[in-house]
């Protein structure tokens, strides 16, 4: 009987840590790449190609790894390496290098946003700065979705360092 008990004891066991490194496994790193220019560009990434429109930006979830992106367009234009060591890790691939895209983070339960200008055309993100929405100028909530302190999102706009407009706006 108490033999029985602990083989069951065992299987829930493994049962419960195979569920919870399955979860693990699904989590994804990102890389956005975002195309500056006005012309398309298709990105070779994980032996993958994919198209880039003009002033365009595509999400690409990948598992974490070193992947190396070369843009190619009427010629080859760019090649880097992003090193995706976690899950949650995220890369911003500035194709061109145009000054018109800013990370801008806004903290929850109050505070005042920044805005990040992106020139550089490849830029990793730091541990826990996570995009709330992969997308460019996706609108900004009216209200905090927490209202914990500490809590900050992020969201990639457009950007006119001239100006010091954003493209993205609260949400209607």
């Amino acid at each position: 009987m108490q033999l029985r008990a602990g083989f069951a004891f065992a299987v829930l066991v493994l049962g419960v840590l195979g569920a919870a490194t399955a979860g693990c496994k699904d989590k994804k790193a990102l890389v956005v790449l975002r195309n500056s220019m006005p012309t398309p560009v298709t990105v070779t990434l994980d032996h993958k190609e994919v198209a880039v429109g003009p002033r365009q930006a595509v999400p690409v979830e990948l598992p974490p790894g070193d992947y190396e992106m070369t843009a190619t367009g009427l010629m080859l234009l760019d090649t880097k390496t992003a090193s995706l060591k976690s899950a949650g890790d995220t890369a911003i691939y500035n194709i061109g290098g145009g000054a018109d895209l800013a990370l801008v983070s806004i903290p929850e339960g109050g505070g005042e946003s920044v805005v990040r200008p992106i020139t550089a055309p490849l830029t990793m993100l730091e541990q826990g700065e996570v995009l709330a929405k992969p997308h460019i100028n996706e609108a900004l909530p009216k209200t905090p979705p927490s209202a914990k302190a500490g809590v900050t999102s992020y969201y990639l706009c457009s950007y006119d360092a001239a100006t010091k407009a954003i493209g993205c706006q609260p949400e209607k």
